[in-house]
């Protein structure tokens, strides 16, 4: 508890505000009964709002579920992260490959026009 003596000591906390925050890091309550499905649950784009909501869900259940739950959470972001970076690198292949192919058919369109050019010089 010497933390909070520093915390309460130092700052402009109050007895309420520090009760308040021990509450929220020290919760005591029972585990939520209802499981979390984590494929279901909706990734926002603010990071701290994913944060907060990790962290309400996993409030409750003991330190060791919510390092577990927290895990499951980030791995699941990260293999979202993973595909959307693959997804990306494929189209960008795409992409790569038509720029490739519209640049060999120019090419061939250019070289016909030339000799069709070149032609009726050497005919007449």
């Amino acid at each position: 508890m010497i933390g909070g003596v520093v915390i309460f000591g130092k700052s402009h906390m109050d007895k309420e505000k520090f009760g308040k925050v021990k509450e929220l890091l020290f919760a005591t309550s029972q585990p939520t009964t209802e499981p979390v499905d984590l494929a279901t649950t909706k990734p926002t784009t603010d990071a701290a709002d994913n944060l907060a909501v990790m962290v309400a869900k996993a409030s409750g259940m003991p330190a060791q579920a919510q390092i577990e739950f927290i895990r499951q959470a980030f791995d699941a972001e990260q293999a979202e992260l993973d595909r959307k970076r693959r997804e990306l690198s494929d189209l960008q292949h795409q992409i790569d490959l038509a720029r490739q192919q519209t640049k060999n058919d120019r090419e061939k369109v250019i070289k016909a026009q030339n000799d069709l050019q070149d032609r009726p010089e050497n005919a007449g």
